[in-house]
């Protein structure tokens, strides 16, 4: 039975809803079956579904219960005529087995939506041993940063966080740039730091004699925080202030009861994320890697239509 994610909360479709993006949010429960999905629209009609880091079973899911939920969207989901598929990412762990039992059903792996790896920090542990267990490199980053007399602050109130946002915006904006990364538009993040309720948002930024020079968003979900979002100034790497943002969120988080950090994505294949991974690696946390983005044909004709023109596009 998968465990409730962020993604799969009211408040994150709230979120969602306020972007005025070309999408819409709906509720499924049938048959013991729960979940948030949403309907992603192209133009001429099209559309397909997506059910972001869950389908809430009610038990293992297994490939009667799985063609169940297929049988039942379908029947609860009209019309479907311009439908090219619906999208899930199970909330598990990778296995071999769960692959087969996906494929078995028809579904088909997919490009993944939501990060297909992470590294999970486990905040009950002591400080003592979280920093015992990082590699000597990340340790000494942290405290060459505090040697060298940076601070960071964290901002949670909402008028903070505005009052702060510009700051994190340039240096996020600035990082992005440089490594030519896709990000959304100004207005996604500045919403997404004005997040204050069962999800909340946390500005930290780093400075060195009064000035910014690496910045961070973080969530909170239940007992689960998530580092979302990050950049850092050129020039001032030498100060090791990401690593002194992480380590202070860290120890903020456990001071409040908090029993999970979550760095949000890794990668050993995408050469984009090479250095981020590196530098995540560094904290030593547990790595997951949970099953990805898999894809079920609604209209077989559109979907190897799209996906036939998807790759000449690429090419």
């Amino acid at each position: 039975m998968e465990r409730n994610h962020f993604l799969q909360s009211q408040e994150w479709a709230d979120f969602q809803k306020s972007l005025n993006l070309n999408r819409a949010f709906f509720n499924f429960n049938m048959d013991g079956l729960k979940s948030i999905y949403q309907k992603n629209n192209f133009p001429f009609g099209f559309n397909y579904f997506y059910f972001p880091r869950g389908l809430i079973f009610k038990k293992e899911i297994n490939k009667l219960e799985l063609d169940n939920f297929i049988n039942l969207f379908k029947q609860g989901t009209r019309p479907l005529n311009k439908s090219i598929s619906l999208k899930i990412e199970p909330n598990e762990n990778y296995s071999k087995e769960l692959e087969d039992i996906l494929k078995s059903s028809g579904f088909k792996k997919a490009k993944s939506i939501q990060p297909e790896e992470t590294i999970i920090i486990d905040l009950e542990k002591s400080e003592d041993e979280l920093l015992r267990e990082m590699e000597h490199d990340t340790r000494y980053a942290i405290r060459y940063a505090n040697r060298q007399g940076v601070q960071v602050i964290r901002l949670e109130t909402i008028e903070d966080k505005k009052k702060y946002f510009e700051d994190f915006w340039n240096i996020f904006k600035e990082t992005n740039s440089k490594h030519t990364l896709r990000i959304y538009k100004k207005s996604y993040y500045e919403n997404f730091s004005n997040l204050n309720g069962k999800l909340k948002s946390y500005i930290y930024l780093a400075q060195i004699n009064g000035q910014n020079i690496a910045s961070a968003i973080f969530l909170s979900y239940g007992s689960e925080t998530f580092y979302m979002f990050a950049g850092s100034r050129t020039g001032f790497a030498k100060f090791n202030a990401p690593s002194l943002i992480i380590w202070t969120a860290i120890r903020d988080f456990k001071l409040n009861g908090f029993k999970s950090l979550d760095l949000w994505g890794i990668s050993d294949t995408n050469a984009k994320w090479l250095g981020v991974t590196r530098f995540k690696r560094g904290f030593r946390g547990k790595s997951i890697k949970y099953m990805g983005t898999w894809e079920y044909p609604l209209n077989k004709f559109y979907f190897y239509l799209f996906n036939l023109i998807k790759f000449i596009l690429r090419r």
